[in-house]
């Protein structure tokens, strides 16, 4: 499958599956931009905005920017760190955005947040693939499969990290924790429970 043709049937299935507006609540629109450029000579395949009013007065619309690279064979770990190079970009740009409208005088009465996407034939077994996968939130894998004549999107998750600890958990060794207000007092005596 060509990349253009796929690409094609990337914005469909963005449209017809994962925008869908009956699976996202209070959607107020969204638009999808092919083809992205980023400083630097990189391009982004797709962008996804969509827009959520609140559900509550007073409470900030939202809107999210969803980065798509479609990599034809095997996601490897550049695209990884090129996908992870145009979040911290779009993160700059929205900086920008902010720092212009605090100089104008305005505050923000929204939340925004992006997260990247990367679809492949196949993934490229990496610790960082991994992690990310799992845990990272921000970064979500793909396979894309041609069947009966239409391409098929699934999600991939790597392996299950090990649970041993973090590099910055072993930084951050002394995180402060409490537990739920409704837990305090309900402890058996002893270490954290009140009498």
């Amino acid at each position: 499958m060509s990349s253009p043709d796929l690409l094609q049937r990337l914005c469909a299935w963005i449209e017809a599956s994962y925008h869908r507006p009956e699976a996202i609540p209070f959607l107020h629109c969204f638009r999808i931009f092919k083809s992205v450029p980023l400083p630097g000579g990189l391009a982004v395949s797709a962008v996804s905005v969509r827009h959520q009013i609140p559900r509550t007065t007073h409470a900030p619309d939202l809107f999210v920017a969803e980065l798509w690279n479609i990599r034809q064979g095997s996601i490897q770990p550049v695209d990884v760190k090129e996908l992870c190079l145009a979040l911290a970009t779009f993160r700059a740009w929205y900086s920008e955005i902010l720092e212009e409208a605090e100089i104008e005088g305005l505050r923000r009465r929204h939340r925004f947040s992006v997260h990247g996407n990367l679809i492949g034939e196949s993934v490229e077994p990496a610790a960082t693939v991994d992690l990310l996968s799992h845990h990272g939130g921000e970064v979500a894998f793909w396979i894309c499969r041609e069947r009966d004549g239409r391409a098929e999107i699934d999600p991939y998750y790597g392996e299950s990290p090990r649970a041993s600890g973090s590099v910055l958990g072993q930084m951050l060794d002394h995180l402060a924790w409490e537990r739920p207000a409704d837990q305090i007092g309900s402890t058996s005596a002893g270490r954290g429970s009140f009498e």
